[in-house]
């Protein structure tokens, strides 16, 4: 019978299924997303260095400095940042004329690391097209004929004005990306444009950006020996200041394990549920649906051999701002061998151990937006289906 429980052991600890969908998703609205990048598009005011435009506008002009007026999120394809920069053009500190540029970017992920980072360079702007509004034209020759010495009015009649504006919004269109560049402004730009993810201990696989209509929505695929995943999808209502973190259950118990067979939890327990090293019981967990769906699974292969399975329902609460992760129903519901297990002892070492370090590394994790790391105050959590739910009000 000893032989059979070392096996059974063995095997549970062996699995490497794992999920097609991602384990987890967080979603933050573009609107948080924004707000973040305002604050430091506000501090930084980047203004690019003099440029001249070509031919006569240029002499009549003289220098122009291009400056970000916004740059927000938007919807792009699959695996891809979607933004959109508003540009001004600037005659000391009067605008002349707005452009707007589309731009999606690449997310690069170091496996080693578990990092995804993306920011916008100098290729991405290299081949963009700009938009510009229908009357771009008029409004910059009226904004150029009010900068113009009374002399030089009347040297320049509307028309040719008229035609100058034109050939000039057209130039800004056909060459605003290497404008862009070569007035020195990738810099603050990739700045304000840096999105991080961070998932630490996690054996995180690999970390993929979508994009809903109002959501940027990052999908965590891991390694841990969990068949169901959670579904990408980041406009749910509620409050657009909302970020909602989405979790597989079962890849949360799998986690665990990883826990307890990394050592980041007791391994070996004895008779009364104390860790031990050289303890007779060895732990595992699973996250199953139906009734009391989080097991413990417990072994002792040393005779008086045993293997106990507990099952509990989880709790989800917000109790003042925190996050509180509880069980109840707790029943042994199957034992092979002969001695006495108590599950609540069981449930309340052991689960308690595996929700504390679950809830560490949640509070490891890290999205970083224009350099300000997303943080607030818990809004709702929940246990429904397989999944837990964590809705957290973005400061």
């Amino acid at each position: 019978m000893c032989k059979e429980m070392a096996a059974d052991r063995k095997a549970f600890f062996a699995r490497h299924a794992v999920a097609s969908a991602p384990h987890a998703t967080i979603a933050v609205p573009f609107a948080v997303a924004d707000r973040l990048i305002a604050r430091r598009l506000g501090a930084l005011r980047p203004i690019g260095s003099p440029i001249s435009l070509p031919g006569r506008i240029g002499s009549l002009l003289g220098a122009v400095r291009l400056a970000p007026r916004r740059v927000s999120m938007r919807q792009a394809p699959a695996d891809r940042l979607g933004l959109r920069v508003d540009v001004d053009v600037l005659a000391g500190e009067s605008p002349l004329a707005a452009l707007t540029v589309d731009v999606d970017l690449r997310p690069a992920f170091d496996p080693a690391t578990g990092i995804l980072r993306v920011a916008l360079r100098a290729d991405d702007l290299r081949s963009v097209s700009p938009r510009t509004s229908p009357d771009a034209a008029d409004r910059l020759a009226a904004a150029i004929r009010s900068h113009l010495p009374a002399i030089a009015k009347k040297l320049v009649s509307q028309a040719e004005l008229a035609a100058l504006s034109a050939g000039a919004v057209d130039y800004l269109a056909g060459h605003l990306g290497a404008l862009l560049v070569g007035s020195g402004l990738v810099s603050a730009l990739g700045e304000l444009t840096a999105v991080t993810v961070a998932i630490p201990v996690v054996p995180v696989s690999r970390l993929s950006l979508h994009s809903t209509e109002h959501s940027l929505v990052v999908a965590v695929f891991t390694r841990l020996p969990a068949v169901t995943g959670v579904r990408v999808n980041g406009d749910r209502g509620g409050d657009a200041r909302a970020v909602r973190l989405r979790l597989s259950a079962e890849a949360v118990a799998e986690l665990g394990n990883r826990a307890l067979a990394t050592g980041l939890l007791p391994r070996r327990y004895d008779d009364h549920m104390h860790p031990k090293k050289d303890g007779d019981f060895t732990p595992g967990l699973r996250f199953a649906g139906g009734r009391r769906p989080f097991k413990i699974i417990a072994w002792r292969i040393r005779s008086p051999c045993l293997r106990a399975r507990i099952g509990a329902d989880p709790t989800v609460a917000v109790r003042a701002g925190e996050l509180v992760v509880g069980f109840e129903h707790g029943e042994v519901e199957e034992v092979r061998g002969s001695m006495l297990v108590r599950a609540r002892v069981w449930l309340k070492r052991l689960g308690a151990d595996a929700i504390r370090f679950s809830r560490q590394t949640l509070a490891s994790s890290r999205i970083t937006i224009a350099g300000v790391p997303i943080a607030g105050t818990i809004e709702d959590a929940f246990y429904r289906n397989g999944e837990l739910g964590v809705d957290v009000l973005a400061d």
